[in-house]
Formats: structure tokens, C-alpha cells, sequence
């Protein structure tokens, strides 16, 4: 009997695996579901300073970043995928693979994580090299299909998963409801919605305690100083913030616009009660709210988060059930198992051709570039990201 040939996947991104951000956190976790799945990883993102997850899962590992020319960098990639007989690459907004998409010999799958700035131009670049844009959510996909003029057979929605951490934080145990936010301060996370909460309404945080993370400047929390309701924690390595979750009852998730929230999927993973909002994203999806978490309506925040924190801190069963529940939605929809059997899937079955390829492409640069010795994107640089206008290199013959 013929030994079956171990799957070789490429995964790029444009974050490093030790940053904290959302698509370096779904690179990690879909790596670690394929690895589970007998599948050989390759990974392409910025320098990490710290290897330890690339050695710990035995990955190769290939930078790609801004300080790279990219007429040098797509040639390395390419030579790079070739000579490693890569079977599919699997991009998270990485510019430079996503410029040699029409020039690779494998399965090409590109990940949307946001329906606006180069994050959504990007997934769709080359798309006509492109098997699989994969959306992230029901607003993406239509996004994708209706302004992009994508065909539903290549535009196709996959959910984000996180592994499941085998937990038993299902019952509080606490006096107090803990109650966590981790959007740091961005008005797209909603943080100015928690900051008024906070500020406007003493007396409705009374048996609820907020722990407040992610990176929020000293004027902020001096605002907050004297009151003994809400501590805030800074940004944590993502390790860390994992086990943390099971110190909290419930998980707020304000944000006007997501994709398919990574926090929310690992809250709800740990057993705590999500109170999201009905902004763009998946979260109306994922939620089905009243019963395993609550969805509240934007434009009347705060009102409706103090009703559903007051509900479930004035009837414990009723917390302990929605955490159980919480869970359980987790557990049947969200493991990154599935997510792992679904991109192998569409690994299977490609969508394009890949006779003849075209002798010359065109080459991006890496979005929001920094000048050398800046610590800050120029303001052009800034905006064409905000207007999702890709910045091109050249174009190179290969």
C-alpha cells in the first residue's frame, strides 16, 4: 500500500508569530490545527523576537517584512516554494505572496480579515491566480462578492477557530461579576464605549468589576484612577491573556467593525458569557443572543450592556447556564479543528488552471512602509491604507 504524501503548507502573514494582533493570532492557531492534521508547515511574516512557537511546533520559517526589498523578497518566495514543492499556500495579508500568486504552481488560498483598507484590497489582489478568497464573515462575503465582483465559488465564508484549552470555568467564583475588555483604546474596538461606561455610571458597576487590557494612554487611565470598579493591565503576551480568561464571568466585545473576532471565539472557548455588540462582523453569527451570550445594539451600548451585566450578576443560575452554553457553541462550531478540515478541504479541490502563467507581474510593497529610522508610517502611506489603495513596486519578469 502506497504511503500517502504529507500535505506541505505555506502560511504567510503580515504579523509575526509573537505579536499580539488578530491575524498573527489566526495564523498561529489554523497552523497549529493543520499540524494536527499531519500537515508539514511552512510559515512567511515579519522577524519574530522570540522563536519559541516556530521551534516548539518544528515549522520552517521563511521573513517577510517591510525592510525587505520586494523585487528580491518575491524571487526568494518563489524560489522558496518551489524548490520546497509547496502543495498550497494559505495567505493573511502578506503582501509579497500575495504578489506571486499568479506565478505559483500550488493551490493559492488568500484570507480576508477586514472588508475595508488594504487588509480587503490585498485578499483580493491577483484574484484571478487566486482558487479561494476566503471571507470571514456574512458582510465580507458579500462585500467581496457584490464590490469585487468576486463568483460565489471562489468567495467562500470560513469562520475563524481557536484550539480548545480545556477549561472548567463554567460557574463564577466570585462575590463580584468579573467582567473583561481587551480592546485597548480604539474607537473601532468601541473603547470609547467602556471609557463612558465607566466614567458616566458609578452606581450600575456595583457587584461588577472590570479588567480593562490592551495598551491605553496615561491620560485615560488617570481619568479612571479613583475608581475602585475597573484596573486596567496594558497589553499582555497572548499566552499570557489566554490563561487569564478563566479568572472572568463575562467578556465585552464593543467594537463597530470586525471580521470574525479571534477574542470573542477565545472567550467563549474559556466559558465566559460574550455581550458583543451588532456592529460589522460576524459576531450577530456567532452569538445567538439571549442564549449563549447577548448581542447589544450599537448606537444604545450602554444602556444595554448595563441590563444584561445587571441580569446576570442579580441571577447566578442564570450566569452559570449562558457561561455552560457559552461553551458548548464553542465547542460544536469554533475548535480550529474545523477550521483545519475545511481549509484541507478546499485545498482538495482547486479552482484554478495552472498552465499558463503569465511571464510578468507586478509586485507590491509593503502596506503602511516605514521611512528608515521612523518608528511611524508616512502620512501618505497611512492614508492609501485608510482608502485601501495598494502601493506597487514594479513589475518583474520571471
Amino acid at each position: 500500500m502506497l504511503e500517502q504524501k504529507q500535505l506541505k503548507v505555506l502560511i504567510g502573514s503580515s504579523s509575526s508569530p509573537d505579536r499580539g494582533s488578530g491575524i498573527s493570532a489566526y495564523a498561529k492557531e489554523l497552523s497549529e490545527a493543520l499540524i494536527l492534521q499531519g500537515v508539514k508547515i511552512y510559515f512567511s511574516s515579519p522577524i519574530p523576537d522570540d522563536y519559541s512557537w516556530i521551534n516548539q511546533h518544528n515549522i520552517e520559517f521563511i521573513p517577510s517584512s517591510q525592510n525587505d526589498i520586494p523585487r528580491e523578497k518575491c524571487f526568494e518566495l518563489l524560489k522558496f516554494v518551489n524548490d520546497n514543492n509547496i502543495d498550497a499556500i494559505i495567505n493573511n495579508d502578506n503582501p509579497y505572496i500575495q504578489s506571486i500568486a499568479p506565478v505559483v504552481k500550488c493551490v493559492f488560498i488568500s484570507v480576508g480579515h477586514l472588508n475595508r483598507y488594504v487588509i480587503a484590497s490585498l485578499a483580493v489582489f491577483n484574484n484571478q491566480y487566486v482558487d479561494y478568497v476566503v471571507s470571514i464573515s456574512n458582510e465580507m462575503h458579500s462585500f467581496f462578492c457584490d464590490k469585487h465582483k468576486l463568483m460565489p465559488h471562489k468567495c467562500v465564508l470560513v469562520y475563524n477557530g481557536v484550539k480548545d484549552m480545556v477549561c472548567s470555568n463554567q460557574k463564577s467564583k466570585y462575590e463580584k461579576i468579573k467582567v473583561l475588555y481587551a480592546g485597548g483604546y480604539n474607537k473601532r474596538k468601541g473603547s470609547d464605549l467602556i471609557l463612558s461606561a465607566v466614567l458616566q455610571n458609578h452606581d450600575k458597576w456595583e457587584g461588577i468589576s472590570l479588567d480593562w487590557y490592551g495598551h491605553v494612554p496615561d491620560k485615560i487611565v488617570n481619568l479612571c484612577k479613583n475608581l475602585d470598579y475597573v484596573n486596567f493591565h496594558g497589553s499582555v503576551v497572548r499566552d499570557e491573556y489566554l490563561k487569564r480568561l478563566s479568572d472572568y464571568d463575562v467578556f465585552l466585545l464593543p467594537s463597530r467593525e470586525e471580521g470574525c473576532p479571534m477574542a470573542l471565539l477565545e472567550a467563549m472557548s474559556w466559558g465566559l458569557v460574550p455581550i458583543a455588540s451588532d456592529g460589522i462582523g460576524a459576531m450577530k453569527c456567532i452569538i445567538d443572543s439571549g442564549l449563549d451570550g447577548y448581542v447589544c445594539s450599537i448606537k444604545s451600548w450602554n444602556i444595554h450592556m448595563f441590563d444584561c451585566l445587571a441580569k446576570l450578576r442579580d441571577n447566578h443560575q442564570l450566569l452559570c447556564d449562558i457561561k455552560v452554553r457559552a461553551r458548548n457553541k464553542f465547542l460544536a462550531n469554533f475548535d480550529s479543528k474545523f477550521l483545519a478540515k475545511k481549509m484541507i478541504f478546499l485545498i482538495s479541490r482547486p479552482n484554478v488552471i495552472r498552465q499558463n502563467m503569465p511571464s510578468k507581474v507586478k509586485i507590491l510593497k509593503w502596506h503602511r512602509m516605514l521611512p528608515v529610522g521612523q518608528k511611524k508610517a508616512s502620512i501618505v502611506s497611512r492614508i492609501c491604507y485608510r482608502l485601501g489603495i495598494l502601493l506597487k513596486s514594479e513589475v518583474i519578469d520571471v
